[in-house]
């Protein structure tokens, strides 16, 4: 959180972008491990932030 006051708004901005990101993509995969009984592994995971970040 310190850190975070150290960026200026723009930065912040992409920062807060980011960790909702990561937020969203667990809670995706979490959903669908609970109720899909799908696993994914965690480069699986990690390619799909990645596709979805760059949208």
């Amino acid at each position: 959180l310190q850190l975070r006051r150290r960026l200026n708004r723009q930065q912040r901005k992409g920062v807060d972008s980011m960790c909702m990101l990561l937020a969203w993509n667990i809670w995706k995969e979490r959903t669908t491990t609970v109720f899909r009984q799908k696993e994914a592994t965690t480069s699986q995971v990690l390619a799909a932030i990645t596709e979805e970040g760059k949208l």
